[in-house]
């Protein structure tokens, strides 16, 4: 709370005794119209009638008492300036002036006051800079170099860290996308035929993005296939720096699993935990024998195919996008399966 000198009650000084007032400072009001000063009472803790430019009634006051001084005269800028010049002589802390006109601006800082107010002008600013931007919701200036903007927030952002944002900006991912990755080796045992397939069949889609990291000694083949195909909705990474990559896995939509459909022993790609640990939905396309894809089904966070159907694969990446809470399910998952206390009761079962 600030202890507050009004000088002036015109309607841009009684504004500020009403905001003043709704913020709970104490207000000291003074005007030489009886009625003006009636009219703020309701917003103000005392008010007075008086002559503003009379030294001895500033005095009276106690002008070095108050936290800031407003001096919204308008109309009489003579008695304005004279006003500020008093009350920076009397001890004012922070001198407060209102100006009509840039010549005024400039009369007042010379002469007491330790900020202006232009209120036509800085209204005029804020609007035509409010309302000639489709996406500026509102604005406040800082000082001359800074200020502040409350815009609308792009529809690709809704859902997304900056930190997110600046990752895939930095790797030239598209925001507005939704971003399935995979992330690993790139061998005999990912069935990269098939994930070729996979990629293939996702070439008109408008929506989706498919960015691939990884290295192996399939990466030549999935490599020519990009070059050749053209395909303007897939990006290939040999590699990351390990922090850009575990942010990027943050920063995508969906984490990709690939295993050769000729497995005959159940797997359990260790790549699945990186994404839960992510909280992102999991899409998993593997041999009959493994059981992932319908674990993750089961707990709800992820979708699953066999890795030789298609058809399965784009029902899949249809219907992943629709999986709600993910971020809940798969914490509840690891921290009931995969916490220090499961590891530990697990093996503790072996010894007894």
């Amino acid at each position: 709370m600030k202890n507050i000198l009004l000088i002036g009650l015109g309607r841009f000084g009684k504004h500020i005794a009403i905001q003043s007032s709704q913020l709970g400072h104490e207000i000291m009001a003074v005007d030489l119209d009886e009625e003006r000063v009636n009219d703020a009472l309701p917003y103000v803790t005392n008010a007075q009638i008086g002559d503003s430019t009379n030294e001895e009634f500033l005095k009276s006051l106690g002008i070095a008492n108050y936290d800031i001084c407003f001096v919204t005269i308008g109309g009489n800028f003579q008695n304005s300036l004279e006003t500020t010049c008093l009350l920076k002589e009397l001890g004012g802390k922070m001198v407060i002036s209102r100006a009509e006109r840039d010549v005024q601006e400039k009369f007042l800082l010379r002469n007491g006051a330790d900020k202006v107010v232009y209120p036509e002008k800085m209204v005029a600013k804020w609007a035509t800079i409010r309302y000639t931007d489709d996406h500026i919701l509102d604005y406040m200036e800082v000082d001359a170099s800074h200020a502040i903007f409350e815009v609308e927030v792009p529809k690709e952002w809704i859902g997304k860290t900056v930190g997110k944002l600046d990752i895939r900006k930095k790797y030239d991912i598209p925001l507005e996308k939704k971003v399935f990755v995979y992330g690993g080796n790139l061998g005999k045992p990912q069935g990269i035929d098939f994930l070729i397939e996979c990629l293939h069949s996702q070439e008109n889609s408008k929506d989706n993005y498919f960015l691939i990291v990884g290295d192996g000694t399939e990466y030549g083949k999935i490599e020519k296939f990009v070059k050749d195909s053209n395909q303007n909705n897939i990006r290939l990474m040999k590699r990351l720096p390990q922090e850009d990559y575990d942010t990027m896995v943050g920063a995508c939509d969906v984490g990709m699993i690939f295993l050769d459909h000729r497995f005959t022993i159940p797997n359990f790609p260790s790549r699945v935990l990186s994404y839960m640990q992510a909280k992102i939905p999991v899409l998993a396309c593997t041999d009959p024998n493994t059981d992932i894809g319908r674990i993750i089904e089961e707990a709800g966070f992820g979708n699953g195919c066999e890795s030789n159907d298609i058809k399965g694969f784009a029902e899949c990446v249809g219907k992943i996008m629709q999986i709600q809470d993910v971020a809940d399910k798969e914490w509840n998952y690891l921290n009931k399966y995969y916490s220090t206390k499961t590891g530990y009761d697990i093996i503790m079962k072996h010894f007894k």
